[in-house]
């Protein structure tokens, strides 16, 4: 009652009316009159909400005296629960299909989907499910949430449960540093995985993806302001950044125009720069072995041989067995084509 009276608004209730014309509103401008005033307060919502709660609850002489009713509401909730439980499990199997990395739908059929198989797998170890997707027709809408929607929006509920506890720890530890990179996906656009290093509350050093975004504007400048602004729009502090990581590109290393360079002049203080080690020892091998031609003769010479020897499997399985014969032999997994390795973010410092 306390908390009723203290978002009141006078409208008739208090202070009572003589006449009834002032009930309505009226008037070319409009002006309202004292019963819209009430309906539009915040006393009349407030109390509304309440009669509805109540009328809801257990204790409501409608369900006392009315057994029917009461069983609608016993029904209800049990269905409430059963939702919740279904909801559960498929979350769970989605955040498993995250964890292990597999993609959801894995074909152009929905039915054959990753996502669909394994609710179908559940169903026979799980009664619950199993009912509640029996009885599709009997609810309003016939929702199963297995749709694409739908598992896209556990992907996106999940994402968003994960950086909110990456952007918890990186606050409790009061300094991080930041570390970007940039790569095409399969759309042909350009994305930017922008990820942070920290020390938590156990003495861990953790490094982990908060957030991967589109580029537009590809200029240091560009990707400077898109980095900061990510940590701004994530609660983050960005007095709080003590250093940066990314690869030797001249967007990112250039001290003018590089992007940290712009991070620093942003943030009008120093704030180092470590370049990625991997990408910064490889652009230096490049560039020595190319302007030496016999050392450029020798790893042409070794692709032709990895060429010929991978292209037969004949030849491949011949050399392998004559390598388990050999101390300290090497095994040929890939070809090397003068990338960096594919995790660049464990490189850095």
């Amino acid at each position: 009652m306390d908390q009723v009276e203290r978002i009141v608004e006078v409208a008739w209730v208090q202070n009572g009316i003589r006449t009834w014309h002032k009930m309505k509103s009226r008037g070319k401008k409009g002006k309202r009159g004292k019963l819209s005033k009430h309906f539009s307060s915040k006393s009349h919502k407030t109390s509304l909400l309440d009669y509805c709660n109540y009328c809801n609850s257990a204790q409501h002489i409608n369900l006392l005296l009315d057994k029917k009713q009461r069983q609608i509401v016993i029904s209800e909730k049990e269905e409430m629960e059963s939702n919740k439980c279904v909801i559960k499990v498929l979350i769970n199997l989605a955040r498993t299909l995250g964890r292990q990395r597999i993609a959801f739908r894995g074909d152009d059929r929905d039915e054959n989907g990753n996502f669909r198989q394994l609710v179908y797998f559940m169903l026979r170890h799980n009664l619950v499910l199993k009912r509640w997707l029996s009885n599709i027709k009997l609810r309003k809408n016939h929702v199963t949430y297995m749709s694409a929607k739908s598992q896209n929006d556990f992907i996106h509920l999940l994402g968003q449960d994960v950086q909110s506890k990456i952007v918890s720890e990186v606050n409790q530890a009061s300094m991080f540093s930041i570390m970007a990179d940039t790569t095409p996906d399969v759309s042909h656009s350009d994305k930017l995985a922008i990820a942070v290093r920290y020390v938590d509350n156990n003495c861990n050093i953790k490094e982990r993806i908060v957030q991967i975004c589109e580029v537009a504007d590809k200029t240091g400048d560009g990707i400077a302001d898109l980095i900061i602004s990510t940590i701004n729009n994530l609660q983050l502090d960005v007095n709080s950044v003590v250093f940066q990581g990314y690869d030797y590109a001249s967007s990112m290393s250039s001290n003018i125009k590089g992007v940290h360079a712009k991070i620093s002049e942003k943030l009008k203080r120093v704030v180092p720069y470590i370049p990625c080690q991997a990408h910064r020892t490889n652009t230096f091998v490049e560039h020595a072995v190319k302007r030496n031609k016999m050392a450029s003769n020798v790893f042409e010479v070794l692709e032709m041989c990895y060429v010929f020897i991978s292209s037969s499997t004949k030849r491949f399985s011949l050399l392998n067995s004559k390598l388990e014969f050999i101390e300290n032999s090497f095994a040929i997994f890939q070809k090397l084509d003068g990338q960096r390795v594919q995790n660049p973010f464990k490189h850095f410092g």
